[in-house]
């Protein structure tokens, strides 16, 4: 950064996949090498290497990190891969050590190390995590390459173990695989030194190399999956069609009874489908539909009504404030309680990690739907979520926690259900104090907009911070304006918001605030867990004792568990695998 200069963007990459980086400052030199070091031509691809005066001379007391990242003669490796073309470097991605799947770094070799620790079926040292960025992508996909310890004639074998790698890929780290393909161990190339040339493998894979071993596997797993039924009539291939396009999978691979968050859907991709479908049966369909009825076997029973009533779900009665985010495991199940913003989009993640161990349902507002009225007040909620939850499951142990302004909802639904003489196990609070009443009061409509748009990515806390100022003294409508005319168009279509569609969830946020304007906390429920994130601002420990005063409200001793991340950002893609083990450990011994 701030070596390499452009004066032509983007007037001069509007037709270029990757736009030009430009030229370097000074006496700063640049090439491009081959995996052996080897100077490559003008426009061929490979390792990024810098030298010059403002290039760091090397990692403090670090030997190991220097020898990898300098060559003899002085030339700092990068670990990006770029290209040099008519003296102006472009960038087309990382070396191949990382992987970096809708904004988040993912290392090969921790990849690699999930995969080969696996009880059996996996050849140690010939696992390759390698990224791929298919043409028209906005991000990179990973390719999984494996040597098994069996025959590839084993048909039922290799049908479980890439299912196997696909699923623990999916619960541990929460992304999906673009492919998994087994070799034999000839073919897994590596350096003199025995480490896996992931680049050669990546290229391989883009130059269509492994096409038909592909093919075949594909083939192969729909007929040995037990569930795999094919589309059955016009509305199931339409929608195969669209899960395809949002998934970025193939057609062949979706049966009608396959799970949408099970194969790799994502907050964002739920958004997307919606979107599709909205665009290609011109409808407004309740987005809660993709959680609701998760199968496109499910989904397409319930489009003929849509489309013949134009609406559904629009009346409180049709109201229900479950959405199932995991059905999967044989325990109890998992209630979690919408933060501030109503939503529970933020959940998807979370309840990944709970693959094959709980149920998990998310608890959302009502206010959503056309129709919906807001609660007036915090005893309504949560009679509304204490009902839900007990058609769910109609008696104890149960297991409910909140996110933030959830936090204070899950303690009152646990207080609820032990006064209905119910056992509850495990009341968990996502980094809460007990008293909100006078936070709620200080929240305006900017406030409300700004942290909304924190929570949908829209802005950083930086941005949030400098537009409290610029916008404090505009009236409310040219507030909106601004935040959604300089926020990223990009994420805006991802979202599938405009201006009045974030107006409206602001003010469906700001009612749940008016609920808890007037909430006072009382005792006592048995005991809670509160789950401590880093302070927005002082220290840890300051924020625990503010956190302590739980103790006022509970019979028995409370937990407080440390959480990676800050409050934003404790169940984000980076800190969710980790806060998924803490939580899970908890429960555990709560139970």
């Amino acid at each position: 950064a701030g070596c390499v200069y452009s004066t032509s963007f983007p007037d001069g990459d509007m037709d270029k996949e990757f736009a030009s980086l430009g030229h370097t400052i000074g006496d700063v030199e640049m090439r491009v090498v081959d995996d052996e070091g080897v100077p490559l031509f003008d426009g061929e691809v490979g390792h990024l290497q810098l030298r010059g005066s403002v290039i760091h001379s090397g990692y403090l007391k670090n030997e190991v990190a220097n020898e990898a990242a300098f060559t003899e003669d002085g030339w700092f490796t990068t670990g990006d891969r770029a290209f040099v073309y008519e003296g102006e470097l472009t960038l087309s991605g990382r070396a191949k050590d990382s992987i970096i799947i809708n904004g988040v770094n993912y290392y090969s070799h921790e990849i690699e190390a999930i995969l080969e620790s696996l009880p059996d079926g996996v050849l140690r040292s010939f696992t390759a995590a390698c990224p791929t960025r298919l043409k028209g992508s906005d991000t990179e996909q990973l390719v999984i390459f494996f040597s098994p310890t069996f025959s590839l004639d084993d048909d039922s074998l290799t049908y479980k173990i890439v299912k196997m790698l696909s699923d623990t890929l999916i619960k541990q780290l929460g992304i999906k695989p673009h492919a998994i393909i087994p070799l034999p161990p000839h073919e897994i190339p590596k350096t003199s030194l025995g480490k896996i040339r992931r680049s050669i493998m990546s290229k391989r894979y883009e130059r269509g190399r492994y096409h038909s071993q592909l093919k075949e596997l594909n083939a192969l797993m729909l007929k040995k999956a037990s569930a795999y039924v094919p589309a059955g009539n016009a509305y199931e291939r339409t929608l195969v069609k669209l899960w395809a396009k949002v998934l970025r999978i193939e057609e062949s691979s979706i049966g009608i009874c396959a799970n949408f968050f099970e194969t790799g859907g994502t907050s964002l991709n739920t958004i997307a489908l919606k979107s599709e479908v909205d665009e290609h049966w011109e409808v407004d369909s309740p987005i809660i539909w993709i959680f609701q009825y998760p199968t496109i076997k499910e989904y397409a029973a319930k489009l003929p009504m849509l489309l013949d009533e134009g609406k559904l779900f629009s009346a409180n009665d049709m109201y229900d404030p479950l959405v199932p985010l995991n059905l999967t495991g044989d325990k109890e199940p998992f209630f979690c309680v919408h933060p501030g913003v109503g939503d529970v989009l933020i959940f998807i993640e979370l309840a990944k990690r709970f693959q094959d161990y709980r149920p998990f349902y998310g608890l959302r507002a009502r206010g959503f739907n056309e129709g919906e009225t807001y609660f007036s007040c915090m005893d309504e909620m949560v009679d509304a979520y204490v009902e839900g939850i007990r058609k769910k499951q109609p008696h104890g142990p149960y297991y409910v926690a909140g996110y933030s302004y959830g936090g204070a909802v899950a303690f009152c639904i646990c207080k609820k259900l032990e006064a209905m003489g119910e056992t509850v196990a495990f009341c968990g609070v996502f980094n809460l104090p007990p008293h909100i009443k006078q936070r709620l009061g200080e929240i305006t409509y900017l406030s409300g907009l700004l942290n909304l748009s924190m929570f949908l990515d829209l802005y950083d806390k930086a941005g949030v911070a400098l537009l409290n100022e610029q916008l404090k003294d505009l009236t409310k409508e040219e507030q909106l304006t601004y935040v959604v005319e300089n926020a990223p168009a990009y994420r805006l279509k991802e979202l599938d918001l405009d201006a009045q569609k974030l107006d409206d969830w602001v003010v469906l946020a700001q009612s749940l605030i008016d609920c808890g304007k007037n909430y006072d906390p009382e005792p006592s429920l048995s005991s809670i867990s509160v789950f401590i994130a880093h302070p927005l601002h002082g220290t840890r420990e300051a924020w625990k004792k503010q956190l302590s005063v739980w103790d006022d409200f509970t019979d028995q001793p409370n937990e407080y568990i440390d959480s990676p991340g800050e409050h934003y950002s404790m169940m984000s893609p980076i800190h969710v695998a980790e806060f998924s083990k803490i939580l899970k450990v908890e429960i555990e011994r709560r139970t």
